[in-house]
């Protein structure tokens, strides 16, 4: 096993500063106690974030025997000085056996690529991480991968289609689709963002040099990225408290993906919400207000999941934890009524929010969406098929003429 001590990683790591003190302790424990189950670790780079030293925890890529992506909260449980947090996600090894197919998954190969191995018992994950390398910057791989950032913008347009009665819900989808277009600007530039659809502004200067354009007050317009922190987080609070009570884990149908399972369990957390909305704090106090109210707009979404997929359960359904099967309006109002007040003030940013207010930020997506396909062209990335961003028309049903 390579030797976690020596790694470039750690390398990366201030020393002396209060706020970085048991970095490399953390990672050493966090290695250990994975212990067999993990093939390799590949860790986070940098692996304290220098923007949020206080609250950064450490990301680990962990290679194993499991079934998808899955995330997972590591406990090291209470040493001194303090751990850093250990947030996981399971890379299946069946996964990382065809480089190829793994660099054409949206951000999977980002989150590999920026990371660095820090463990590796037989020196395979190694290896095919500088394979991944190779064909991740393949010009057809790469085309095929930005499709797919493209595809989740205009599925995520569509859901306005049948949003428009709530439109704090419909702005929010509209997050997710301007962080698609910065995801495929950075990738088309060659450059990484792993995180970038719960924390976009990490990778917008970098796009923004791409296209030589203004996107992020563009965004910050667009998406009402404004409202005050300590109102949102007591919303959030709120809503856990009553969809906790409410909404246990449920009893899973044995059609009921494992990912939905493991996803259910980790937006249920308690600690896990805590550690959000501490994480939020540190942005807005360093000057990140805007990054830190659409990292909160989205745990709001994902707490709001919850009755949901539990009820999707009740009902021995399949589905995906973030992907709606229907609309979300009519089963909140039916099944946890009570958080739409706080949902709406967070998702909203205590504005109140109007259909003209999500048609203004359409207008201004569909702008951004021809500056990347532009950008895309200069980079010899075209998508001649690329299907038109529009909201879903419900069909009106015609009466028939007798």
């Amino acid at each position: 096993m390579r030797n976690i001590k020596e790694t470039a990683v750690l390398r990366e790591v201030p020393g002396g500063a209060e706020e970085y003190a048991g970095t490399g302790e953390s990672l050493a424990r966090a290695v250990k106690r994975l212990g067999w189950r993990a093939e390799a670790v590949f860790a986070r780079t940098p692996l304290i974030d220098p923007h949020l030293p206080e609250t950064s925890d450490l990301d680990l890529l962990v290679v194993g025997d499991a079934e998808d992506f899955f995330p997972e909260r590591l406990s090291l449980g209470s040493v001194s000085p303090a751990p850093r947090r250990i947030d996981l996600i399971w890379l299946p090894r069946k996964n990382l056996d065809d480089v190829r197919d793994l660099a054409r998954l949206g951000l999977v190969g980002h989150r590999v690529l920026s990371s660095e191995v820090v463990s590796d018992r037989t020196g395979y994950a190694t290896q095919q991480r500088t394979d991944l390398h190779t064909s991740f910057h393949d010009p057809q791989i790469q085309a095929q991968r930005i499709a797919g950032f493209l595809e989740m913008g205009f599925l995520t347009v569509q859901e306005v289609g049948v949003t428009w009665q709530y439109p704090a819900l419909a702005l929010f989808w509209l997050h997710m689709a301007y962080a698609a277009c910065l995801a495929a600007i950075i990738d088309g530039a060659g450059a990484y963002c792993p995180n970038v659809f719960t924390r976009p502004f990490d990778s917008v200067r970098r796009a923004e040099a791409a296209t030589n354009r203004d996107l992020e007050s563009s965004i910050i317009e667009a998406l009402h990225l404004h409202g005050e922190i300590r109102l949102m987080t007591e919303s959030l609070r709120n809503i856990y408290e009553v969809v906790s009570r409410s909404f246990p884990e449920p009893t899973w149908p044995d059609q009921m993906r494992q990912l939905t399972r493991y996803e259910y369990r980790y937006f249920a957390s308690r600690t896990e919400l805590e550690w959000r909305i501490r994480v939020a704090e540190e942005m807005s106090r360093r000057g990140s207000h805007p990054a830190a109210v659409f990292y909160l707009r989205f745990w709001a979404y994902a707490l709001a999941r919850l009755p949901m997929v539990s009820q999707r359960a009740l009902e021995r359904v399949d589905v995906s934890f973030v992907r709606p099967s229907r609309a979300v309006l009519p089963d909140l109002e039916r099944l946890c009524p009570e958080i739409l007040d706080d949902l709406t003030l967070v998702l909203g940013g205590g504005d109140r929010l109007t259909t003209a207010d999500v048609t203004d930020s359409l207008d201004l997506l569909y702008l951004m969406r021809e500056q990347t396909l532009a950008f895309l062209g200069t980079q010899d990335l075209r998508f001649p098929d690329s299907k038109t961003w529009r909201p879903y028309e419900v069909p009106t049903t015609v009466p028939e003429m007798h």
